[in-house]
């Protein structure tokens, strides 16, 4: 029990260098983007086998439908606020 509390951490133990030696978070967005295309094909695979070629073909149009929505809103210029604070 006492070598328990012999070593008790303290504020000064932590070292501010420690900071200096984290990396940087690896960037998964292209490992993103292709399993989205490998989930999106089997799920209308799935659905071709299922419901009909037809019922594929209309997934794709609402897909790429909210695509070009969120596209659209991304790309816009912010609005200006409809109220504003008196100087």
């Amino acid at each position: 029990m006492t070598q328990f509390l012999a070593r008790v951490p303290s504020m000064d133990d932590w070292n501010m260098s420690r900071q200096d030696k984290m990396r940087e978070a690896p960037n998964y967005l292209n490992a993103n983007i292709a399993m989205f295309g490998v989930n999106l094909t089997w799920m209308l695979f799935v659905i071709w086998a299922t419901m009909g070629f037809v019922y594929v073909v209309i997934a794709g149009v609402i897909i790429n439908t909210g695509i070009t929505i969120l596209h659209a809103r991304l790309t816009q210029e912010p609005r200006s606020p409809r109220w504003r604070l008196p100087d």
